[in-house]
């Protein structure tokens, strides 16, 4: 029969954790040398004595989660057309843009961790791929609208990261049946 080692109050785990720079949950669980007194998951076996307001507090590192701080983001509805409007559809496209420092402060970097209890995965936050760019006549506007002239420029446009994100890449191929040609499609 197994005994289990009687864990030490909340206090004294505090104080092991800092003494021992432990600053992040994270860290907290690949912690190899943890004293046995300690339990392994804190947040849930001190929430039931009453004692666990947060990791933060928990380290004494100041760290506020995402999570913490939801209540200063917009819902998650709002934050999904945000993501829509902007046009990233992949997470690599919304990494990009938060390093961009362009997205709004009531939009969080990373809703996956914020939305936790509402999030049903990625395909569902981001702009869905089939319709992230804009139909044939909108597109030849937006174009023609950049004034370029050459397939050249629209090339440097994908490099410099100022293509618009709701035209492709390759138009020649994703609007193969209206394709004319590169003039055509910037100018003419």
């Amino acid at each position: 029969m197994s005994r289990s080692i009687e864990k030490c109050s909340f206090e004294q785990a505090r104080r092991l954790v800092q003494l021992n720079g432990i600053a992040s949950s994270r860290q907290y669980r690949a912690w190899e040398n943890r004293p046995s007194e300690l339990p392994a998951d804190p947040a849930a076996y001190y929430s039931k004595t009453g004692d666990w307001s947060s990791w933060s507090e928990f380290t004494g590192s100041g760290h506020v989660s995402a999570t913490q701080i939801g209540a200063s983001y917009c819902g998650i509805e709002a934050a999904t057309r945000y993501a829509h409007n902007i046009g990233a559809s992949t997470v690599k496209a919304w990494r990009e843009h938060i390093r961009s420092g362009s997205k709004p402060d009531n939009i969080p970097s990373c809703p996956d961790d914020v939305y936790r209890d509402q999030w049903t995965g990625w395909e569902s936050f981001l702009a869905p791929k089939s319709n992230r760019f804009l139909e044939w006549p909108e597109a030849l506007q937006a174009a023609r609208d950049l004034g370029i002239r050459t397939q050249s420029e629209w090339r440097a446009l994908g490099k410099d990261n100022k293509r618009p994100p709701f035209l492709p890449a390759n138009p020649d191929k994703h609007y193969a049946q209206h394709w004319e040609s590169w003039r055509h499609f910037l100018f003419a």
